[in-house]
């Protein structure tokens, strides 16, 4: 599972740095959904400095018991 969320990480930050400059993504973005091993939360933060992005990605899985 770690690895899925991962490539998702990766992937919603190369698609926002790619699609937009880097003064409109500053900020944060969060989402969250119901899956198969039960509830999931995801904050991601962009900050820009001198025309460089960096981001940083939480993600909070709740387990049940199946």
């Amino acid at each position: 599972m770690k690895k899925a969320v991962l490539i998702l990480v990766c992937g919603v930050i190369a698609l926002l740095a790619s699609a937009a400059p880097a003064a409109d993504i500053a900020g944060q973005w969060r989402g969250q959904f119901d899956s198969q091993i039960g509830q999931q939360k995801y904050l991601f933060k962009f900050q820009v400095s001198e025309g460089k992005v960096t981001a940083t990605a939480t993600a909070e899985v709740e387990r049940r018991a199946a």
